[in-house]
């Protein structure tokens, strides 16, 4: 099990925590924060090391999350060149890892185009929402609805 930390120890690469500056963490990710609890991705491409930066820093983020706090994830994934490839689906059963050993709560919200892969993310996403009580997601092809639904959410 993580040891949850009260102080939050978070990647330093992010900018810090009241910086709403977006930025760019590899080709591919951006990264911003909201507020204090939510945060927003921004994916654009799905190259193995875009992949790995966005995951490896999900999982950063909810090993050192103040639990005093709810989480509040968007993941803008409605880029044309975003797809759920083998490789993709695969790392986020670590973040479905993390989120049970972590003790967070939170919402997340998954922006998506309207596409093929909507219907694979959809899929995907339900068995995500079975296997983590302590986090509700839902999808949205409006990024403005997504983000007023992930900031006044309860989380569970």
């Amino acid at each position: 099990m993580t040891t949850p930390t009260i102080e939050r120890q978070l990647p330093t690469y992010l900018p810090p925590i009241g910086d709403k500056t977006p930025k760019t963490l590899i080709k591919g990710v951006m990264f911003e924060w909201l507020n204090d609890e939510a945060f927003l991705f921004t994916l654009t491409d799905v190259h193995r090391e875009a992949v790995d930066m966005y995951i490896n820093t999900a999982v950063a983020l909810l090993s050192n999350w103040d639990l005093s706090k709810s989480m509040r994830i968007i993941s803008d994934m409605s880029h044309e060149n975003m797809s759920l490839t083998p490789y993709f689906r695969k790392r986020l059963n670590d973040i479905t890892a993390t989120i049970n050993t972590s003790q967070v709560h939170g919402v997340s919200a998954v922006v998506m185009g309207g596409g093929f892969i909507e219907t694979l993310i959809v899929f995907f996403g339900n068995a995500f929402n079975k296997r983590t009580p302590n986090f509700k997601q839902r999808y949205f092809t409006d990024k403005q609805k997504g983000l007023d639904w992930v900031t006044k959410e309860p989380a569970p």
